[in-house]
């Protein structure tokens, strides 16, 4: 039988269509040529404004370790009553306590002090007004939180030797005040609250929901001061709070409750929830208290 060929299919004019259908027109496929050095630029110029984002290394003052620009970085302030002497147990509580601040992970299993976040210690004194800072740095952050640009600007034995000297000085500051507290004649607990809320924490119409803001207070919570004094009859916590209002927005507050050696008797469930509703008057985000 005899092969049949396939005739050339026929344009609209009537003449064969001889052409390869994958065939482009010269001048298409040179235009394509001539746009390929302006596509390379083109991904050249946006990988040098990536990695001039992500290879930045970010201001550090040496001294510190606080990052210039503050923006997006939170606060923990401590205030530590040593006005009563601290048993030898307590004295190594507060120590650990201190130990997991500068831990990479806390037992909640988040870092307590993220890269970035300043550390501010008070020691409680007769004089709110003039209180003693013994600490103020900023975490420099644990090897596993350094940037992209930390990792390709430093090495990895300088981020641990900083680290450490974060950790140590926290410890160096601190126990030396914990070992030696001495009595004091009063306790202006909620003058030095009121004093470190206006001077480490920003206002709380600039605190986001997001803020990483807190308030640790290591005492025996026994307030003693012209507003109120928790020796005797405790006082309306209203009547209080309208002589020395707080505003907590946005700060979380930690209560490390010290047992007193002795006024033990006056540290009830109904002392706590004093404290309990000034802070929710604050508008405090208060946390479960630790006791040692």
């Amino acid at each position: 039988m005899p092969i049949r060929r396939e005739r050339p299919a026929r344009t609209r004019t009537g003449r064969k269509n001889n052409r390869n259908p994958n065939h482009r027109p010269r001048g298409m496929h040179e235009a394509r040529i001539n746009k390929l050095p302006f596509v390379a630029a083109a991904i050249v110029i946006i990988g040098m404004f990536v990695g001039s984002i992500f290879l930045t290394k970010e201001e550090i003052n040496p001294a510190n370790f606080c990052p210039t620009n503050r923006s997006g970085h939170g606060t923990t302030a401590i205030l530590i009553d040593a006005s009563d002497q601290l048993t030898n147990e307590q004295s190594a509580a507060l120590r650990a306590e201190f130990e997991n601040l500068s831990n990479p992970r806390t037992s909640d299993g988040r870092p307590l002090l993220k890269r970035g976040d300043r550390l501010a210690v008070y020691l409680l004194e007769e004089d709110y007004e003039d209180l003693n800072k013994i600490f103020d740095m900023c975490s420099p952050g644990t090897v596993s939180e350094r940037e992209l640009g930390d990792r390709a600007n430093e090495g990895e034995n300088f981020a641990k030797l900083r680290w450490k000297r974060f950790s140590q000085n926290i410890m160096n500051k601190v126990s030396e005040p914990i070992s030696n507290a001495s009595a004091n004649k009063t306790s202006p607990i909620i003058e030095s609250i009121k004093h470190i809320r206006h001077t480490e924490f920003p206002p709380s119409d600039v605190i986001s929901d997001k803020g990483n803001f807190r308030l640790i207070i290591a005492s025996d919570l026994l307030q003693n001061s012209g507003i109120a004094n928790h020796y005797s009859t405790l006082p309306q916590v209203r009547q209080v709070f309208r002589q020395k209002p707080i505003d907590m927005t946005g700060i979380e507050v930690r209560l490390w409750r010290l047992n007193s050696q002795t006024h033990l008797k006056l540290q009830s469930i109904t002392h706590l929830t004093w404290w309990r509703e000034f802070f929710a008057l604050a508008n405090a985000r208060l946390r479960k208290p630790k006791q040692f």
